[in-house]
């Protein structure tokens, strides 16, 4: 179980840079559930401008400045979960995330989760290398 120093953030209103760099600076852990990674994935897969996706994903980062995850988790499995994209679609989509993840993970630990037993087993595996850091 994770520990009380911990906050769940989700981007948007309450996952903005300045609501978690205070928290950051404070000592509390922060676990996002979503990255701009994302932006990527889903806009190189569904054709938009790479410049401009380039673009988006820069001024991210420019907002962040030096923050980056202590280790971000990517959830992979085999097959999609009841999802509505068409399996060459989906397929894209699993391949580009792995991609990305080997190229982010030259910068921050990646840990790719196999998404193949239960949803509380996956968390637990995350919940202990978070833990883990966090000490």
């Amino acid at each position: 179980m994770i520990t009380s120093n911990f906050e769940q953030a989700s981007q948007g209103a309450s996952g903005t840079p300045f609501t978690i760099q205070p928290l950051l600076r404070a000592g509390v852990n922060v676990v996002l559930d979503r990255f701009w990674w994302s932006t990527i994935v889903y806009g190189e897969v569904g054709g938009v401008d790479t410049s401009a996706l380039g673009q988006l994903v820069a001024a991210e980062k420019l907002v962040w400045a030096d923050t980056l995850p202590s280790i971000a988790f990517l959830v992979d499995r085999e097959q999609p979960i009841d999802r509505s994209d068409k399996m060459e679609t989906w397929l894209k989509l699993r391949s580009r995330y792995g991609e990305l993840s080997s190229v982010e993970g030259r910068d921050y630990r990646v840990v790719v989760l196999g998404n193949t037993t239960t949803v509380e087993e996956v968390v637990n595996r995350a919940s202990s290398l978070i833990e883990a850091i966090a000490l």
